[in-house]
């Protein structure tokens, strides 16, 4: 099944110069019938700020989301896409220079369905912060998510009709979203694979407060999906059909010294005294909400 073009989601939320990179990387890639679609989720203020910071170009299009949350903004990105293939990334991460060409070489497989690769962490060109180190380590690692059947969104593609036929990403979600699909997918039989030059560059948290952010907004969407009781069932299917996918080589971590890596133990263990006060206070102050859409849509 040969492919005509392809549509390129980006979400983004007050983050004018991080998603003019992404574009700037990805525009050149582009063919003809192909298309960028900047999905922003801001305010109709910044909104405009977005258009005026984005190149004029004939395969890009700026959509405005209402609704709070990555997962519905690549939603709305993916209601307006007009390509055969749907291919995702985040404001900010900067695929390489033959992604969009990798992506459309393994769709060429009549079968291929979902496919995502490497995601490399980066450091802004200056050596790396203790909490970029400890947020290297402990995130994105691309390659044991896709041996558990599914993929961060910053980088991933996959047929149009598969992600219909998914249901497409829960809006209710903020985080967690990105599993939960994958989850879904699996569980509908459609199968993720793995294409090493199909690589992404994400540029680490650099400090402390926002390796903490971070964690928060993830064990928020965990504790979210841990209330249905749908999704949990699914992920017990998923899980024993995962163990028989192939597990790509791990990414390798940057060459450090001994000092640096007694002090990743200690920060690693400040985040994981954090992360275990936040689930307390999560569990005292949220109740359980009502599942989602896509929470009942999971596959019995």
């Amino acid at each position: 099944m040969s492919i005509h073009h392809l549509s390129v989601i980006v979400p983004t939320w007050r983050d004018t110069l991080a998603v003019r990179l992404t574009a700037q990387r990805l525009l050149p890639q582009l063919q003809p019938g192909d298309e960028l679609l900047i999905v922003d989720n801001g305010s109709l203020e910044q909104h405009d700020e977005v258009r005026a910071e984005l190149p004029l170009h004939p395969s890009l299009t700026v959509l405005h989301c209402a609704i709070r949350g990555s997962y519905a903004a690549r939603n709305r990105g993916a209601a307006a896409a007009t390509g055969d293939v749907l291919a995702f990334t985040d404001a900010g991460c900067v695929p390489n220079a033959r992604w969009l060409a990798a992506v459309r070489q393994h769709f060429e497989q009549p079968r291929a369905a979902r496919v995502t690769g490497p995601i490399l962490m980066t450091y802004g060109g200056r050596r790396p912060t203790l909490f970029a180190l400890v947020d290297e380590a402990m995130h994105l690692h691309q390659n044991r998510y896709v041996g558990e059947g599914w993929a961060a969104t910053a980088n991933l593609a996959m047929r149009r009709s598969a992600f219909e036929a998914s249901g497409g990403f829960d809006p209710c979600l903020l985080s967690g979203g990105d599993h939960e699909f994958g989850v879904r997918c699996m569980a509908a039989g459609i199968d993720i694979a793995w294409q090493p030059e199909m690589s992404v560059e994400h540029e680490a948290r650099a400090t402390l407060a926002e390796l903490l952010i971070k964690r928060r907004r993830i064990i928020e969407g965990v504790h979210q999906l841990a209330l249905r009781p749908a999704y949990a069932e699914a992920l017990a299917r998923v899980q024993r059909h995962a163990a028989l996918l192939d597990k790509p080589a791990r990414r390798e971590p940057p060459c450090i010294g001994l000092w640096d890596r007694l002090a990743m133990k200690v920060a690693r263990r400040v985040v994981r005294i954090h992360d275990r006060r936040y689930r307390r206070q999560l569990a005292r102050t949220i109740r359980p909400d009502r599942p989602g859409p896509s929470a009942l849509h999971l596959i019995d």
